[in-house]
């Protein structure tokens, strides 16, 4: 009696746990215009692409401080930015954070930042966008950014 009593009591544990404290919760909901960006849909899964996926429609609705905390969170879990990062199965994703999250640095006029993120994105893996935004930063900032911020 007491035994089923403690399996009844685990199997309920169990269950609890995994439906309400392992699903980890999508990213919040920013709202322009009267539409919605953050989680494009389906399972939200608490990987590094699925923040990166709501970094990217956050960055489309120009909410860009919550792009930043996205994107944040998906260096958490995969740091270097990368060409045809393998997501899972045969799925790749052109995965760049930190180039994504200084142009939305340079966006809101952090431009010691813009440029920190775009140095650090440019010597994981090249790209034209992440040069072009390291051209902009510095003419933005009237030529005092410097490469790798040495005037700070």
């Amino acid at each position: 009696m007491i035994i089923q009593a403690t399996k009844k009591v685990i199997i309920i544990t169990v269950i609890s746990l995994i439906s309400f404290g392992c699903f980890p919760n999508k990213c919040p909901v920013c709202i322009k215009d009267n539409k919605q960006y953050g989680w494009p849909g389906g399972n939200f899964l608490g990987q590094w692409d699925d923040y990166y996926a709501c970094g990217q429609s956050y960055m489309e609705g120009q909410c860009f401080d919550k792009a930043i905390w996205a994107f944040n969170e998906a260096k958490k879990l995969r740091e270097k930015d990368q060409w045809m990062a393998r997501s899972y199965g045969m799925h790749f994703v052109d995965y760049f954070p930190h180039r994504e999250s200084g142009i939305c640095f340079f966006e809101t006029a952090m431009f010691h930042d813009a440029l920190h993120e775009l140095e650090t994105s440019v010597s994981q893996e090249q790209s034209d966008k992440a040069f072009y935004y390291i051209d902009q930063v510095r003419k933005k900032n009237d030529g005092t950014a410097r490469t790798n911020c040495a005037n700070s």
